[in-house]
């Protein structure tokens, strides 16, 4: 078996607010625009993905069901 890891690190728009900044707020009857928490009003978001890649032999049926035996 061999592991091998991957980190990507990109900038993409933020999803919560379509890249606006701001995202509407309703409480009680009245809307009104706030500061997006998740890209804080800038729009732009920082993506970290960290990637493990597993291989590993493959083992036909007949001798998985053999080695249960």
């Amino acid at each position: 078996m061999r592991k091998a890891g991957h980190t990507l690190n990109y900038y993409d728009v933020c999803r919560s607010c379509g890249g606006e900044g701001e995202v509407i707020d309703i409480k009680s009857n009245s809307m009104k625009m706030v500061k997006c928490e998740t890209c804080q009003g800038s729009g732009m978001v920082s993506i970290r993905k960290e990637i493990t890649i597993t291989i590993t032999p493959k083992i036909s049926i007949y001798e998985a069901k053999r080695a249960r035996h």
